[in-house]
């Protein structure tokens, strides 16, 4: 939820906070475009405490971002990746994807160094977020983040009881508790929002734009077309979100539209 992303430690501006998004699809580059907002706003709060004024203006880019904070985005895709680095992101893994020559354990521990090589001193992410909800990216994010960090999980780790080509995303997450309690580790559920607050201070965001969902969208489709999508699914994520725009099939609108000129031409 929003909040979780304004809860992240900032006070400390000495040091660099670090945010690690893992899974980069349409919930993973929302994540990415508030956090880059919330580290912003944050800083430009404090700006506006010390001049007195809140009139400084806020370009919500990668640039100005990376000089606060560093806002890392972890991904099997190139290209999402690349739309991650659009939203906000100042730094990017690229995860290999699991081979014949390769095993899930490597894969990890390839990643987990890359994230880690990107914080201060190789200590960990101070806020790790899973987005995908897949066994491995659920484990990477516990094991990415530093000692009294946090962790999020946004994607639902369900798992599937059949097999899966996307390195071991079927099973359920095998949680090392013994680190988090060692670390003491934070780990917070966020499903939806609170509407009361979350939702609120996400639509004040939008009108005095310091995010823009319109850049999240990938293509608007018809009722029928999103539910084909759905099924798409199963084979790879979409590079951000698909939105149903139209909700009357092809059959409707060719049956209503010889009805409404029949009218018309009865009244002349």
């Amino acid at each position: 939820s929003n909040s979780n992303c304004n809860k992240v430690n900032t006070s400390n501006q000495s040091t660099t906070t670090t945010i690690a998004i893992f899974g980069c699809g349409g919930l993973g580059l929302a994540c990415i475009m508030i956090a880059a907002a919330a580290i912003q706003n944050y800083y430009h709060d404090q700006e506006a405490r010390v001049s007195g004024s809140s009139s400084t203006t806020i370009t919500n880019t990668a640039s100005t971002t990376r000089d606060i904070a560093k806002i890392i985005a972890i991904d099997v895709s190139p290209q999402a990746l690349q739309k991650a680095t659009e939203l906000g992101a100042t730094h990017t893994v690229l995860v290999p994807r699991l081979t014949s020559d390769t095993n899930e354990h490597a894969q990890a521990q390839a990643v987990q160094q890359q994230v880690k090589n990107l914080t201060p001193h190789q200590f960990g992410i101070d806020l790790s977020v899973d987005a995908a909800g897949f066994a491995p990216t659920c484990e990477n994010a516990v094991h990415c983040t530093k000692p009294k960090g946090r962790m999020i999980q946004v994607g639902l780790p369900i798992g599937s009881s059949s097999s899966s080509s996307s390195g071991g995303s079927s099973r359920l997450p095998n949680i090392p508790m013994g680190l988090v309690a060692g670390k003491e580790l934070e780990l917070v559920g966020s499903h939806g929002f609170s509407s009361d607050q979350d939702l609120a201070e996400l639509l004040q965001w939008v009108a005095k734009k310091r995010i823009d969902p319109e850049r999240l969208v990938e293509r608007t489709v018809s009722l029928q077309e999103g539910a084909q999508a759905i099924q798409d699914m199963d084979h790879g994520s979409p590079l951000g979100m698909t939105i149903v725009t139209e909700f009357r099939s092809q059959k409707d609108i060719e049956y209503q539209e010889p009805a409404t000129t029949k009218t018309r031409t009865s009244r002349l």
